[in-house]
């Protein structure tokens, strides 16, 4: 497993807020998928802005991302149950063309971070730093 040298600076750093879209859990259960659907696309559509906003480059070369929940509520919780990075690594590459692929060989997804942040609101900061030879 690689694990995330913080002292590399990333190349970029993408901040998704929430804005009252439903959060992607691999523990939801029962929805339809049509809702499933919508709210990966409501994730993909704060992608395309915060892409433009924060003029995320194109065609970097192999990263290594992470992704930083925010939750303003301490509840028992399982990052590896939180999938917003799926839609939104899918729209860096098949839209913004970040990367030709979204394989291992261009990326690498680390494990996500979970934090608590009250006065903070909800939401997702991705990192992408270049992957180590």
């Amino acid at each position: 497993m690689t694990s995330l040298n913080i002292s590399r600076e990333p190349l970029f750093t993408l901040p998704l807020p929430r804005n009252g879209v439903d959060w992607l859990n691999l523990n939801r259960k029962g929805g339809h998928w049509s809702k499933e659907y919508k709210t990966k696309q409501a994730w993909q559509q704060i992608a395309m802005v915060q892409c433009t906003n924060f003029r995320i480059p194109r065609e970097l070369p192999p990263c290594e991302v992470q992704f930083t929940y925010f939750f303003q509520q301490e509840r028992g919780r399982d990052g590896a149950n939180w999938i917003v990075d799926k839609p939104v690594i899918d729209y860096l590459v098949k839209q913004w063309r970040c990367w030709p692929d979204d394989t291992t060989e261009w990326i690498t997804v680390l494990p996500n971070i979970l934090l608590v942040r009250p006065s903070q609101p909800e939401g997702v900061i991705m990192r992408a730093y270049p992957k180590e030879a």
